[in-house]
């Protein structure tokens, strides 16, 4: 059975607690408008060595640090990643053009850097690219541009 955690505008605050990584069946997760920090725990992605099945994760308006997990690339249902108005730094990584199913992509507004990865034009299904307020540089290619509405 699917389902969904929303805990939202909750005034949570604190670090993600690792024992997230025990939800099974979650699809849709969204735990915007808190006060979390600390880097998203990669057990949160992993739910008890599984492969989850998240279609959408929605971690905006948090104070998330550190790199964009790597295990995301392990979502291939994700269909929506929205971590906009966090501290999350580094670089948007290619691995992220394996979450082939991807339709809403929200990155504004944190501390990213580098280059648009050129292996985002294998992303046919997105629809939202949102990057404003990073330090991301570079175009976007055009066969990826004439997919976005």
């Amino acid at each position: 059975m699917a389902m969904s955690l929303c805990l939202v505008s909750d005034k949570l605050h604190g670090k993600l607690p690792v024992d997230f990584g025990n939800l099974t069946s979650v699809q849709y997760l969204s735990l915007h408008n808190n006060n979390f920090s600390g880097a998203i725990p990669s057990s949160l992605l992993h739910l008890k060595g599984q492969k989850p099945e998240f279609t959408s994760v929605e971690l905006s308006h948090n104070a998330f640090s550190g790199v964009l997990p790597q295990n995301l690339r392990n979502l291939s249902s994700l269909m929506m990643i929205d971590l906009h108005d966090n501290r999350i730094i580094g670089n948007v990584l290619a691995f992220l053009s394996q979450t082939s199913s991807l339709m809403i992509l929200n990155l504004q507004n944190n501390s990213l850097k580098g280059q648009i990865p050129g292996s985002f034009s294998k992303l046919t299904n997105l629809k939202i690219l949102d990057l404003t307020y990073t330090y991301l540089s570079g175009k976007v290619s055009k066969s990826y541009d004439s997919s976005i509405k």
